[in-house]
């Protein structure tokens, strides 16, 4: 019988008198926490299903108050707009315009008459104001600019 190195040879386990099918000593350790895998993955998702579920149905319920709040806001604007009046008033009617007097009639001026108009007085004399508002400074006396007063001249000094 010639076998290979990758294979086992057949009934090789027999020989030793160990049976392929038995458990061994890892068995127990390898197989730990199997079946609660299975119990928690099956807990886990029916706990998160109904989580969704309720918080779905408060979501759903939550419409309802909306809607509530909607049917009060509603009424509310109802309310007032019915309490709203609309005023017409209708315009009175134009008065008729007056009718217009007649022109007067043009006086008709006099004749002129042979009496002499008098003369219009002659014209006043110019003042001399200007010479009191811009007197010359006394060159000996310190210029004053505090005061409200006029200064004139030709800035040279």
């Amino acid at each position: 019988m010639t076998t290979s190195a990758l294979e086992d040879p057949p009934d090789s386990f027999s020989s030793a008198g160990l049976d392929p099918e038995a458990p061994g000593p890892f068995t127990r350790i390898l197989g730990f926490g199997r079946d609660a895998e299975r119990t928690g993955g099956t807990a886990g998702m029916v706990l998160a299903t109904g989580l969704h579920a309720l918080v779905a149905l408060i979501s759903l319920t939550s419409f309802l108050e909306l809607r509530g709040f909607a049917t009060l806001v509603q009424e509310a604007a109802q309310a007032r707009f019915d309490a709203t009046v609309d005023i017409v008033v209708d315009e009175p009617e134009p008065e008729p315009e007056p009718e217009a007097p007649p022109p007067p009639e043009p006086d008709v001026a006099p004749p002129p008459s042979d009496v002499p108009l008098p003369e219009e007085p002659p014209e006043p004399a110019a003042a001399e104001a200007a010479e009191v508002l811009t007197a010359e400074p006394n060159p000996d006396e310190p210029i004053d600019l505090t005061a409200d007063t006029m200064i004139s001249g030709s800035g040279t000094r």
